[in-house]
Order: C-alpha cells, then structure tokens, then sequence
C-alpha cells in the first residue's frame, strides 16, 4: 500500500472540566508507523496501574516524570518529522459562547470539526482513521459524513521534492473509521490528554506561571530569598508540577525553534500552523458565529 493510500492516523481528547472558561481540544496525528514509533517510546514510561493524564498530575514524582517524559518524546518527535501535535482551544466568555442555552457537547462536536480539517490539510493527506477518548457525550461518528465533503486542499505548486502533491488539491478527506476508545489502553490518547491540558492550563495560569518561572530563577541564584511564587504552601504541588511542565514544554519549543510562543501572549500560541506543533485559538469568524444551542 502506498503512502498516499495508507490511512493515516488521529489521536484526540479534550481537556478535563467541562465548566472551565477555556477548553482545548488536541490532535495527535502521523502515518501508523510513525504514530507506532512514538508509542513505543511512551509506553515504558507509564507509572504502573496508571495514566498519564494532565488532571492526574498531584506533584508525585513518579506522574510528573512520566508527563515530562510523555511531552519530550513528542516534541521531538514532531521536530523529528511525520508527527503533528494540533490544539485548538476556545473561551466560554467570548460572544460566540455567551448565549442561554449553549449545548456545549455539540460545540465540542464543532470544534473538532474545525480542528480535524485543519489537521488534514496540513498533512495533505485524505484518507484517515479517527480514535477518539470514550465519554465525551458526543457521539463523535456524526463528524463523519460533514468531514467527507471537506477538500483536503493539499498545496497548489508542486516543489522540488514533492513534485506530485498537486493532485491532493481536489481530493476530498475521506474517514476510513471512527473509534472510541478508554484512554487507559491508549498511550497516544493519553498524551493529547496533556497537550489540551497544557493548553487550557495556559490560558488560565500562563501569566501567574512565568511569574513563578522567574522566581525560581532568582532563588536558584539568591538561595535562601523567601519568594511568594517559590514552592511555598500557597502554591500546591500539583500546580508547582503543571507549572514545571508548561516552562519545559516552552523551552524545549524554543530550542528546537517549533515555534511555540508564551512570555508575549501568557498562553501558549504557534504563530505558524504550518509547525509541527500548533496551538491555536478559535475567533469568532462573523457576528452570526454562534455556539449551538439545545433544543
């Protein structure tokens, strides 16, 4: 099977918390044998009887190095090639959101429309295989038929090296299946668990973060300086580790130049979506953009 026939393959969960302002939805995605590469690396790094998930994260130092690992291995593997790690997220309080009666799982649905298409034309690839985290009150099959009469709109000059990748330019995606699955049994899902936690998390502590950030820095040259943003009681140790795992997820962007901007924004942001690793915000698109509502 070629590679162009070969269904390629995405990860997907949504970050914890349903009446949190900002939700953030991430795609893990690649050809299977690239995906199968990145796994093997993930699953000796699985505490036993556990998962790794963003919300687990209490500041124990077994999950933490487990999600630092998780998130490492994937940079690199994105910076690698063939792997691509999308999140999109969106804020309850903007005016596409604050109306009465918002059915929030159908604008999940929504969201992840926008983001699979995305994430399909960014590989310029058709065919493709959806695995999605079990329990989201959204029956995620429903995507299908609306994902199948999207253009893939691969790009529209032929290069160098990829002289056939005009023929992508009117080819339809084409969702080959769609599968729920318990993240339990699925490292890949797992890990788009942490970047849409990485993600949410940014939005809602990035600034109080960088803050902490630069205490820390300070304290590693001024011992013994009491500092309110230093691991003191009034920070936790679960937000100390999800702080700890936000500025090495920004760092290891930045030395691998993917991209991923924070100190500006105080929230994670890709200013590039043709990076590997893209984060994103959804606008409103027009004044008649509006969640959908319950019946």
């Amino acid at each position: 099977m070629s590679l162009r026939s070969e269904p390629f393959e995405l990860y997907c969960d949504k970050s914890a918390g349903a009446t949190g302002r900002y939700q953030s939805l991430a795609a893990i995605s690649g050809s299977a044998s690239v995906l199968c590469r990145l796994r093997d690396k993930l699953c000796p790094m699985v505490p036993c009887g556990r998962e790794v998930k963003f919300a687990r994260l209490t500041g124990d130092a077994v999950s933490s190095a487990a999600a630092q690992g998780f998130v490492d291995a994937a940079l690199r593997a994105a910076y690698s090639g063939g792997v691509r790690i999308d999140v999109l997220t969106w804020d309850l309080h903007d005016e596409r959101h604050t109306i009465v009666g918002r059915d929030d799982a159908a604008n999940t649905g929504r969201m992840a429309f926008h983001l699979f298409t995305k994430v399909a034309k960014r590989h310029a690839h058709p065919r493709w295989r959806l695995i999605l985290d079990a329990g989201e009150g959204y029956d995620w099959s429903g995507l299908a038929p609306y994902l199948n009469m999207t253009p893939v709109r691969g790009p529209r000059r032929t290069t160098p090296g990829h002289p056939t990748l005009i023929e992508f330019e009117d080819t339809r995606i084409e969702v080959m299946s769609v599968e729920e699955i318990d993240s339990a049994s699925e490292v890949l899902v797992q890990l788009a668990d942490l970047f849409a936690g990485l993600a949410s998390f940014s939005y809602d502590e990035g600034e109080r973060c960088l803050r902490w950030a630069q205490a820390q820095e300070c304290a590693s040259t001024l011992p013994g300086l009491d500092l309110v943003f230093g691991d003191s009681p009034r920070l936790s140790r679960g937000k100390s580790c999800k702080y700890r795992l936000l500025i090495s997820l920004y760092e290891t962007c930045k030395s691998l130049r993917l991209g991923v901007g924070l100190r500006t924004e105080k929230h994670l942001v890709t200013r590039d979506p043709r990076q590997p690793v893209n984060f994103w915000a959804y606008n409103p698109q027009r004044p008649e953009d509006k969640a959908p509502t319950r019946n």
